[in-house]
């Protein structure tokens, strides 16, 4: 026969992995009921940061990064409409990454431009935004991955670029840009 207390006192040491509310209160203290009520701490998704973020910069009174959570939050809504769908973070990841490149071109064209006040406003939102993404990996990083590949795939010549790019392009999504990826797999290639 379990012992209730000695259930109790083995799930308050699991509370080290889980925020849990008290076990000494409510019908469950008994048993492992307290376990599947138990509040299991998560890390928020991308939106939710975002929407704290968003939250943040209110009270704090500062416009610019409440514009770019705006903009952020925005985008996402829309995509979520157009898809039907809610967005999970791959996927808003995804979308951050396509706002980054937006952004990247707009700075190139207002610095040819000579609009350095767009230019600042462009980086700064640049700059909110990769606060999301994850650390990009250096052409370094990204040679043993694109020979791997090209192991994997076989490729012998430039004709054999797609799949090469079909089995690289999941394992470095969103860590690594799209043109240095292509670059270096051209590069093994003799392209």
């Amino acid at each position: 026969m379990v012992n209730a207390d000695s259930v109790a006192a083995q799930l308050r040491k699991a509370t080290n992995r889980f925020s849990c509310q008290n076990f000494d209160e409510g019908p469950f203290v008994s048993g492992l009921g307290a376990f599947f009520f138990a509040k299991v701490s998560t890390m928020p998704s991308l939106k939710e940061t975002n929407q704290d973020n968003m939250k943040t910069a209110m009270k704090s009174g500062d416009k610019s990064t409440l514009q770019f959570t705006r903009n952020l939050h925005a985008a996402i809504r829309k995509k979520e409409i157009d898809d039907r769908k809610d967005l999970d973070d791959a996927e808003v990841l995804k979308l951050i990454g396509t706002m980054l490149k937006q952004r990247e071109e707009s700075i190139t064209q207002f610095k040819a431009g000579g609009r350095e006040d767009l230019v600042a406003a462009e980086e700064a939102e640049a700059k909110y935004l990769r606060q999301f993404m994850p650390a990009q990996l250096s052409a370094e990083e990204l040679k043993p991955i694109v020979l791997a590949a090209v192991a994997e795939s076989q490729a012998k010549d430039m004709k054999d670029l797609g799949k090469v790019m079909k089995i690289l392009l999941p394992q470095v999504q969103g860590k690594a840009d799209g043109k240095l990826v292509n670059q270096l797999v051209r590069e093994s290639l003799g392209g």
